[in-house]
């Protein structure tokens, strides 16, 4: 009888392997086995591959622009929008908390680090910026709330990491709050 010691298999035959379930769109399955086998470098090319997969960015080529406007196609795209993010969350469940802890840029020191943020890139490129904004750290976060305009996420990172004072409810009824009050006294600058 054949035995086969699964601890013990050498990295090319498990790159290998991730090749031909690749092929075959298997990225779930890529996830695993690259937990198990400890191989990072590759996480954030089949997270990305996924991210592709089911972004309804590349649904918006330029002959359906016109299209922005008409209710069917709108609620197309938000169901699209609605399985990509479960998808994407099903995906970042499989990943090691390591690969999502954030790097910033100047701290880059390994391939596997440069991947990483590469594949933060394109996820944003990909319009999957708001998953973005609970992974990064608060600050980055913030600023890129900030960029992009989104008012609301931004009081939810701020609330979350700088007002400890606050219950549940209170933060709550602050993000709908459109006044500015909900900005601590002592982080105004006005």
């Amino acid at each position: 009888a054949f035995e086969l010691e699964l601890d013990k298999i050498d990295t090319d035959l498990v790159k290998n392997l991730l090749d031909v379930l690749e092929n075959f769109d298997m990225f779930r399955l890529c996830m695993i086995v690259c937990n198990r086998y400890n191989v990072k470098d590759q996480l954030s090319r089949y997270l990305t591959s996924v991210c592709y997969k089911y972004s309804n960015l590349k649904l918006l080529a330029t002959n359906k622009i016109l299209e922005i406007n008409n209710p069917i196609f709108r609620h197309k795209q938000r169901q699209v929008s609605i399985l990509a993010n479960e998808a994407v969350h099903n995906m970042f469940a499989l990943v090691s908390p390591d690969m999502i802890k954030q790097v910033k840029t100047e701290d880059i020191k390994s391939k596997e680090e440069a991947s990483k943020i590469e594949s933060w890139r394109f996820l944003f490129y990909l319009g999957f910026w708001q998953k973005l904004i609970y992974i990064m750290d608060s600050l980055s976060s913030m600023k890129l709330c900030y960029s992009i305009g989104d008012l609301r996420n931004f009081k939810i990172v701020y609330m979350i990491n700088y007002r400890n004072d606050l219950s549940d409810e209170q933060i709550k009824e602050l993000i709908e709050d459109q006044t500015g009050s909900w900005v601590a006294q002592e982080d105004r600058q006005d």
